[in-house]
């Protein structure tokens, strides 16, 4: 017998073989809703602090001195002080805080990463403000706030919608592929005889009788 092609295969198949489509579809669902569900939210915020250079020298130089200032924001004794007013240790202000310097500008850049978006923002803007404490760098830099962090509206990354919705279509695929499977496994262990007889053997069977 002739299996029906294209779209209409694959929805015959599915039909035949629905266990086997459920099975596959919950293999992928089960997973990914255990994870999605359990995922928590992040919250991202940003400051953005000037350093406004003090006597004239090459950029390279101001360069190589501004790449400092990461380490030092970065160092226990600064992360302990910012997690104190954060209800944190240390050790978790250096994990959820990256401080970076884009290579086109002398802008500090502080992101902070946090489960709520007070959180986040209180980061940022305290190592913000620890910045331009520091007086290390002050004969090269003036530090200026030029954006300070303000507590995002929603969290960051791809949503849990989303996720959901992708985890769904990846189930119909591999539902849809289980089914197909099982109805090539189903066809493979029937033959030819199973369902009709070949002339010259019935011609046989007439004959002794």
């Amino acid at each position: 017998m002739t299996q029906p092609s294209g779209l209409a295969g694959l929805i015959t198949a599915v039909r035949d073989h629905w266990v086997a489509a459920l099975v596959g579809a919950l293999i992928v669902l089960l997973p990914a809703g255990a994870l999605i569900a359990t995922q928590k939210s992040e919250y991202q915020a940003e400051s953005v602090v000037g350093l406004i250079p003090t006597r004239t020298t090459s950029d390279a130089f101001l360069r190589t001195v501004a790449s400092q200032l990461p380490t030092y924001l970065l160092s226990p004794e600064v992360t302990a002080r910012v997690g104190q007013k954060a209800g944190m240790s240390g050790k978790d202000v250096e994990r959820a805080v990256s401080i970076e310097i884009p290579s086109e500008t002398l802008n500090l850049t502080t992101t902070a990463t946090a489960d709520d978006a007070s959180t986040a923002a209180l980061l940022a803007n305290e190592m913000a403000a620890e910045t331009l404490a520091d007086k290390t760098y002050k004969e090269y830099f003036v530090p200026k706030l030029l954006s300070p962090a303000v507590p995002p509206e929603r969290p960051s990354g791809v949503g849990r919608a989303l996720l959901l919705a992708v985890a769904l279509v990846v189930a119909v695929i591999v539902g849809t592929v289980a089914a197909l499977l099982a109805r090539d496994l189903s066809q493979g262990r029937k033959t030819p005889g199973d369902d009709e007889r070949e002339p010259s053997d019935e011609a046989a069977a007439g004959a002794e009788a």
